[in-house]
C-alpha cells in the first residue's frame, strides 16, 4: 500500500501526500519504497526489520512547487564551459526560437574573463532574457524581450545568474562566471 501512496505523493504533491499518509502507518516516507515494508500492519516486525540497504533516502521532491532547487552556487551551475582561453572567441549561448517550446540554454553555465562579452541567440519574444535574483549584483544583463541576438559585456569579476522570464524557475536558467 505504501508504494501506491509514494507514487501518489509525487503525482499530486506533498500536501496531498500528508493527508493520504495520515492513516494508521505513521512511518515517514522519505525515499523509494522497495516493497518489503509491511505498511505498519505488524509493528513488532516493522521495528525489528532493519532499513533496506541500497534504497534512496533522499526526500521526495515537492512537485507542487514552481521553485527550482538551487544545487550549485548560482542557478545550479557547478561546472562552467571555459571561454577564458585567448583563442576561445566570444562565449555564445543558444536557446529556443520565439515560437519553440522552452528548452535549456546551451551551454547554460559559461566562464569568461573580466571585460569579455557573452552573446545569446534566442527568440526573445517567446523567451525574454532577464537577470535572475541569484548571483552577484549589479548584473549587467538587462531585460531583452525582442529580437534574436543580444550581447552583454561583463566588466567585473563575479557570477551572474540569468533566466527566461517565463520559464526560468523550471527550464531555462544559467550563470556567467567572470574571472580576473
Amino acid at each position: 500500500m505504501r508504494k501506491v501512496i509514494v507514487l501518489s505523493c509525487v503525482a499530486v504533491g506533498l500536501s496531498a501526500c500528508f493527508l493520504a499518509c495520515s492513516g494508521d502507518d505513521t512511518t515517514p516516507v522519505t525515499g523509494t519504497d522497495s516493497g518489503t515494508d509491511t505498511g505498519g500492519q505488524d509493528a513488532a516486525k516493522d521495528s525489528a526489520t532493519p532499513p533496506d540497504s541500497g534504497t534512496d533516502s533522499s526526500p521526495i521532491p515537492d512537485s507542487s512547487s514552481d521553485v527550482a532547487v538551487e544545487a550549485g552556487p548560482v542557478n545550479g551551475c557547478v561546472n562552467f564551459v571555459d571561454f577564458t582561453a585567448a583563442d576561445a572567441g566570444i562565449a555564445t549561448i543558444t536557446g529556443p526560437g520565439a515560437i519553440e517550446a522552452a528548452a535549456q540554454y546551451t551551454p547554460n553555465c559559461v566562464k569568461i574573463k573580466a571585460g569579455a562579452s557573452v552573446k545569446w541567440n534566442v527568440g526573445f519574444t517567446g523567451h525574454p532574457l532577464i537577470a535572475s535574483s541569484t548571483g552577484d549584483t549589479p548584473n549587467p544583463i538587462t531585460l531583452t524581450a525582442t529580437g534574436t541576438t543580444v550581447t552583454f559585456a561583463f566588466p567585473t569579476k563575479g557570477t551572474y545568474g540569468y533566466q527566461c522570464q517565463f520559464h526560468g524557475g523550471l527550464t531555462m536558467f544559467g550563470a556567467v562566471q567572470v574571472v580576473p
